[in-house]
């Protein structure tokens, strides 16, 4: 009798960090690629019922973030899986896929060993910028490290050393600080260690079990400029160019894939200000497939809220109209189902908050 595969192991950043209390975040945005929420659980439902097409195929995830997605295509048989986010979020994604067994293949100079081990390095907030050293001024502070265990044990006194990014609201002690720089992290939350990590500036391999998975950065921004940068989207929707990136992005597919495009496209946005970035990145990626590729879209459910500015308010836009828009534009004739209605009854409760569509590629138009 075959025993079942283990559950998946993903880590992701406790709550009360990353944005999820207000700080920690860039221009309101939050760090999703922090947290798992409702879209890539609906992609791995969605995956586990088209077993037999991940099975043996070249699958795109044009935004990973801790990597669930990634992980479930892998242990459904895909032969590769390419994962893309932003050069910071990587190394949560790499620390995920050695949590559930997969096996580094390639080790660039100057990377982490295969556990995946950080070394000691400066403490950054998690917008990714630097912190600043000065002397608490007041009692207002609390480490934002060792504070999430006990808020009130882990007050900076007045007159003691504070590591500070304002931008973000980000307070950190000088203990804190003092082991990240000396990389004893053991001594540190895992969140905190993948935080200060390095961005991932290069292709990484990796293999588990059957599949091969790649972990590529988004290289249209510079990884000095990545993290917190203003416009940046989730994941390879803020590619300048995203012709450009969709063409590396195949070729990378077509590199390792015994020469085989991806057939599946994995997508999922999390905010409005990632959707049309993300429907011109997916849109992209689908015109240089055919036909019989499909993608997986997965986003919340925010049509009809309304965002107010002064006294003004502004119905949110539908973000399926963005994407047939932007389909259209690029002269792509496509089919979508709704996929959310084909999950069980008790799974679709969980996802009420998420729209999971399936999109095939029709026939293309000339002109």
């Amino acid at each position: 009798r075959c025993r079942p595969p283990p559950p998946l192991r993903v880590l992701q950043l406790p709550e009360g960090v990353g944005g999820m209390l207000g700080y920690a975040s860039e221009d309101g945005r939050p760090a999703w690629q922090w947290r798992v929420w409702g879209g890539p659980r609906a992609l791995v439902m969605a995956l586990q019922q088209l077993q037999s097409a991940v099975a043996g195929a070249v699958v795109l995830d044009l935004a990973s973030g801790a990597g669930l997605a990634v992980l479930a295509a892998a242990r459904l048989d895909a032969e590769l899986v390419v994962a893309t986010d932003l050069p910071h979020a990587l190394p949560l994604l790499q620390r995920n896929l050695a949590a559930n067994g997969a096996i580094e293949t390639s080790t660039p100079p100057g990377a982490p060993g295969d556990d995946g081990a950080i070394p000691g390095g400066r403490a950054r907030c998690p917008g990714g910028h630097a912190l600043k050293r000065s002397v608490a001024k007041c009692e207002d502070h609390v480490c934002n490290v060792c504070g999430l265990e006990d808020a009130l044990g882990s007050g900076i006194a007045l007159g003691q050393k504070v590591h500070s990014c304002r931008r973000c609201d980000f307070d950190v002690c000088g203990a804190c600080v003092s082991l990240a720089q000396e990389g004893r992290w053991e001594q540190l939350p895992l969140w905190f260690e993948l935080q200060c990590a390095p961005p991932v500036g290069a292709t990484r391999e990796w293999r588990l079990g059957q599949s091969a998975v790649l972990v590529a950065p988004s290289a249209a921004t510079p990884p000095s400029t990545a993290v917190g940068a203003a416009d940046a989207s989730a994941g390879d929707a803020h590619s300048a160019d995203p012709k450009r990136r969709a063409h590396e992005l195949v070729e990378l597919c077509t590199q390792h894939g015994g020469g085989a495009v991806p057939s599946i496209v994995l997508a999922s946005v999390c905010s409005h200000a990632h959707a049309q970035p993300m429907a011109d990145a997916l849109v992209a990626v689908l015109s240089l497939l055919p036909a019989t590729a499909f993608a997986l879209v997965a986003h919340e459910k925010l049509e009809g809220r309304r965002k107010v500015g002064g006294s003004k308010s502004k119905k949110e836009p539908d973000l399926r109209k963005q994407f047939a828009a932007t389909m259209t534009q690029a002269g792509l004739a496509y089919d979508v189902e709704e996929a959310t209605a084909t999950l069980p009854e008790r799974q679709r409760a969980v996802f009420a908050n998420v729209r999971l569509w399936r999109v095939r590629l029709a026939s293309r138009s000339r002109g």
